[in-house]
């Protein structure tokens, strides 16, 4: 019995590290995202389609310059309609990254679940 109580104790420790570990990296990328929409500019553009990607997961869709862009942080936004304009801020380390801006309140909070 010892050994088997030994593993469980030890898949309960990898289990732990790991939540950890994710509510670190998503801290993390929380806050980087904060920074991001309060030192780049605001861009805006019309928001195009809203995709639903499967269990709390949202995209949103919008159209800049003929192309589609999708936004990372999609929780900045509360309900946008096809058409209404999106404020977005572009991360002048990697161009292909936009991050939707939503409002001042989103970004003083700490992101779900952390």
């Amino acid at each position: 019995m010892p050994l088997r109580r030994a593993i469980a104790v030890g898949i309960a420790v990898v289990l732990v590290a790991l939540a950890f570990g994710m509510d670190a990296a998503s801290r993390e990328s929380f806050e980087s995202d904060a920074r991001l929409v309060a030192t780049q500019p605001h861009l805006s553009a019309p928001l195009v389609d809203v995709r639903n990607c499967g269990r709390a997961c949202t995209e949103y869709v919008v159209a800049v310059d003929g192309r589609e862009i999708v936004l990372d942080n999609d929780g900045a936004l509360h309900d946008p309609r096809i058409g209404e304009a999106v404020r977005y801020v572009v991360d002048p380390e990697d161009p292909d990254r936009t991050v939707a801006v939503g409002e001042p309140e989103n970004w003083m909070l700490a992101p779900p679940g952390i």
